[in-house]
């Protein structure tokens, strides 16, 4: 092959179009936050903020270095470790065995890193399905969940631990969420509005409560 601008041209559409494909996948991120969210950024994906860039520069410099001293602690560790529950595929963040126990993580970096975080809910389900899939998956009973939420400038934490009781219920509830956001983006219609505290912060809290203005978004 010879490479051109045409040549580079086609590779970019190809990437485009799997960046669109990427978006209307249903994930255990998309069904942890508010489905009609997840819908809207589907289909009309949110402008990349300075935050989100840097969220995912804390991201990778957070896993990196927590895999490297927990590892000097003995534990074994796999960062992005996929997942699935209820049919819905994820990844989190860093999964690890620590002696007869797994560890599993969630990093979230915030301007809010305190529980009052509108967010916090959302962030906990998500989880509390991966420490789920993992107790399904490996059989093993000590299985236990850690939400790490940083500042950007990572000079303030809190840490929650989160625990599974019945991961069979919580696999029931993964699947049912997962398929009434897989049964809105096929029809093109937003499923039903989630209310709480995380309305007032959403960027799509306009169109969300003008159905008028995003079924002419949807069907045209």
């Amino acid at each position: 092959m010879y490479m051109n601008r045409e040549v580079l041209e086609q590779v970019l559409e190809e990437i485009r179009s799997m960046a669109t494909e990427k978006r209307r996948d249903v994930s255990i991120s998309s069904i942890s936050r508010c489905l009609r969210e997840s819908y809207y950024n589907a289909v009309m994906p949110k402008e990349v903020t300075v935050n989100m860039v840097a969220g995912h520069d804390r991201h990778a410099f957070f896993e990196r270095h927590l895999r490297e001293l927990l590892t000097e602690r003995g534990c074994i560790c796999e960062p992005e470790s996929e997942v699935t529950i209820g049919g819905v595929k994820g990844r989190a963040d860093l999964v690890c065995l620590c002696g007869k126990q797994i560890a599993v993580f969630e990093f979230k970096f915030t301007k809010i890193p305190y529980k009052l975080n509108a967010y916090h809910p959302f962030w906990v389900r998500q989880l509390r399905y991966y420490v789920a899939s993992v107790m399904l998956d490996t059989q093993y009973t000590d299985v236990k969940g850690f939400l790490v939420v940083s500042s950007f400038e990572l000079d303030h934490f809190f840490v929650e631990e989160v625990t599974v009781d019945d991961p069979h219920e919580v696999e029931e509830e993964a699947r049912r969420r997962g398929a009434v956001l897989r049964d809105a983006l096929e029809k093109n219609e937003p499923p039903p509005r989630e209310k709480g505290k995380h309305c007032d912060y959403c960027v799509y809290r306009q169109i969300c409560f003008n159905e008028t203005l995003m079924d002419n978004i949807t069907h045209t």
